[in-house]
């Protein structure tokens, strides 16, 4: 069997300029490849000096990596994840922020109950940025595990956020401590490339720098009946809260508050500004997406 045909997830990493951090992220999959998944890194426009860094390191992990990248012209985010999803060769699509580093178990909680129809989304801890310098993270995947008291420590002073939301426990709690359903997060959610694909992917209208583009994607599938499942207390992460999502917008970044809040009112299916630049209709989209679901989970 080839690595391409044992390929079951591709982790798609939205990146901008922080290589430190991006380092740290591909350290922590690393300590959980086992051929079963690959990275795509969507660059928004870093500089020269840092898409070298990456391609001097690429190629030392145990799992297979490609560099997209495109041309800095403010936020455009959605454009290059577009690209990642059209690429990807892993059915089951994980969606991480470069300035997260998963913890044990990360790509394995999103793979356990992967299928048709399901959008996982999991939580982070929030640190500052600056925290990489204060934090044990010379094993990568378990920053959490070997800081835990200073983590708690920054918690109970108001420097760290949600360490509770970064905690892994065994499958037989998780299950007795669901709670409410939480919303789609942009830094840790997965769902079948297909499902994507159906809906034509992420709407690109969609600049603004606060998680729209992660907000439609659900509204979009669960009108299709996808439901979301919470990955309470697995497949964590630690925030290092970096500048990606502190840029300067793209030009007409003022008008796309009011486009997501138009596509609210729209309340389509498919997008006509996501991968395929053209319309179809949201009730055929609906019914292939469905029959692909039943087809899948006859399999």
């Amino acid at each position: 069997m080839t690595a391409q045909t044992k390929l079951q997830a591709t982790v798609v990493a939205a990146f901008y300029n922080d290589f430190e951090v991006l380092r740290l992220l591909m350290r922590a999959l690393n300590a959980q490849a086992d051929g079963c998944f690959e990275l795509i890194i969507a660059d928004d426009g870093s500089r020269a000096e840092v898409i070298d860094a990456i391609t001097a390191i690429k190629g030392t992990f145990d799992y297979p990596v490609r560099h997209l990248w495109q041309e800095d012209a403010g936020f455009l985010k959605t454009q290059i994840m577009n690209e990642a999803v059209r690429q990807a060769r892993g059915q089951t699509l994980i969606f991480v922020d470069a300035d997260c580093v998963v913890q044990d178990g990360f790509v394995q909680d999103h793979l356990r109950c992967a299928g048709p129809g399901v959008i996982q989304t999991g939580r982070r801890i929030d640190v500052f940025r600056e925290a990489t310098k204060h934090l044990d993270c010379s094993q990568a995947s378990r920053i959490v595990k070997r800081n835990f008291w200073t983590l708690l420590w920054w918690t109970l002073r108001g420097k760290a956020r949600n360490l509770e939301k970064a905690i892994r426990l065994p499958q037989w709690f998780r299950n007795r401590f669901q709670g409410r359903t939480w919303g789609v997060l942009g830094c840790n959610f997965s769902v079948q490339r297909e499902e994507l694909l159906a809906v034509n992917g992420f709407d690109e209208r969609h600049g603004v720098q606060w998680g729209a583009e992660d907000s439609d994607i659900e509204r979009r599938l669960r009108k299709t009946g996808a439901k979301v499942l919470n990955l309470r207390y697995a497949a964590s992460m630690v925030h290092f809260d970096g500048q990606y999502f502190k840029r300067g917008p793209s030009e007409d970044a003022r008008n796309r508050w009011k486009l997501y809040l138009q596509a609210e009112q729209e309340d389509r299916v498919w997008t006509p500004d996501g991968i395929l630049k053209e319309d179809r209709d949201d009730a055929s989209v609906t019914a292939q997406l469905q029959a692909w679901r039943q087809t899948a989970q006859d399999r």
